[in-house]
């Protein structure tokens, strides 16, 4: 889909915010950019099954903890999905 754009075969794409600022942020020429305001204010999320898995989701939860503690993941943020 990002090629179709940067061909000129698409004049738009239409994708998740994490998943198209990754490609820009990453993309060593840059020639897409996120333009107007984002259609919604979706956040993501990890999904295990209901119910089970417990010890897989004990171990999320407190890595993720963790990580928004002691300011990692805010870097992730920075570096993998740039605000552009």
């Amino acid at each position: 889909m990002f090629q179709e754009v940067i061909n000129g075969n698409a004049d738009v794409n239409f994708e998740d915010y994490p998943v198209i600022a990754y490609k820009i942020a990453t993309d060593s020429t840059p020639s897409l950019k996120v333009v107007g305001d984002r259609l919604t204010k979706d956040t993501y999320g990890f999904a295990v099954n209901k119910g089970k898995n417990k010890e897989l989701l004990d171990k999320f939860n407190a890595g993720l903890k963790k990580i928004k503690e002691n300011g990692e993941y805010d870097k992730i943020l920075a570096k993998y999905i740039k605000n552009k």
